[in-house]
């Protein structure tokens, strides 16, 4: 019989992947744990490839970058004392680097004992090492796909060995790089897939992630579409869900954008000023879009022992 939520003939399967998970982490981290804490200081990024909701072309996206004050004030009033490890991310955008990760994570090294580490895309090899002078410790660095005709599909930024080098100098300066790349995209193979893991075993790294890709709007699939990445059934996403995935964006935004209008013409009442319908129907529909990546396992902070 199969276990709940696994399919048939799968249960052994996952039986033995957790056997070799254990007997792979319990050598190195024991029964300690570790917890890592996230900050987006930015989603502005200078690269557009074609799955990410950061990519610059996406208009729909709501830009910001967080003060330097107000990250300072987060970590000192919110900051749970469980956390062993930072990880500040944005896209790729030397400016928040250079104005607001450096100087606080500068100030962190000196008062702390908390892990740093970057994942803010390819770097300046100069910026690579003031990171490193003001305290940053681990970068974590997706290459996504091994295969460089896919990564051209993709619009990643640059070449596929460019990227292999962006991830090859932080690694042998003494960062502890963690690589990463993307299960499900538009035309992977299980052979593009295991040749990605190849160019993983070669590299001197200190972590891994693999993330699911999940669909973010309408315009991937039409994107996908132009440029040459099938998204039917057996090529990337099926096509009941992407209309699964938009039903429910679609519905879940419209209550959003009646509610936060219901709450102008409600604050302008209260202040004796008219709302008129028209106004409210021409207001811009403004949508903010969350796209959290997901993180490598490997952690760089003193951990908390359990047991």
């Amino acid at each position: 019989m199969a276990e709940r939520g696994v399919g048939p003939g799968l249960g052994s399967t996952a039986r033995s992947l957790g056997a070799c998970e254990g007997g792979a982490r319990e050598p190195i981290f024991g029964n300690r744990i570790f917890v890592r804490g996230v900050i987006e200081v930015g989603n502005f990024c200078r690269q557009n490839c074609m799955y990410c909701g950061m990519r610059r072309e996406n208009g729909d996206l709501r830009r910001f970058r967080l003060a330097r004050e107000a990250v300072r004030r987060l970590l000192e009033e919110r900051l749970p004392a469980s956390v062993t490890d930072l990880n500040f991310q944005a896209g790729e955008d030397p400016v928040v680097l250079r104005e607001v990760v450096l100087p606080v994570i500068e100030d962190l090294a000196k008062e702390s004992r908390l892990g740093i580490s970057l994942c803010m895309g390819t770097l300046a090899f100069r910026l690579y090492d003031a990171a490193k002078r003001a305290g940053a410790r681990g970068y974590i660095l997706k290459l996504e796909t091994g295969d460089a005709r896919h990564y051209r599909l993709l619009q990643r930024p640059g070449t596929l060995e460019s990227r292999i080098e962006a991830i090859r100098y932080p690694a042998e300066t003494g960062w502890r790089v963690s690589f990463g790349w993307i299960h499900g995209l538009p035309q992977q193979t299980p052979a593009q897939e295991a040749e990605t893991l190849d160019l993983l075993c070669s590299l001197p790294l200190s972590g891994c992630g693999v993330s699911p890709l999940t669909a973010i709007s309408h315009k991937f699939r039409s994107r996908g579409a132009a440029n040459g990445l099938g998204c039917e059934a057996g090529a990337g996403f099926p096509p009941e869900l992407y209309e699964d995935i938009l039903r429910g964006w679609k519905t879940k935004r419209e209550r959003s954008r009646r509610a936060r209008f219901a709450s102008r013409r409600r604050k302008l009442v209260r202040n004796g000023r008219s709302y008129p319908g028209r106004v409210l129907r021409s207001l811009p529909n403004r949508r903010e879009t969350s796209t959290a990546r997901s993180t490598p396992w490997r952690f760089f902070g003193s951990p908390r022992r359990t047991g």
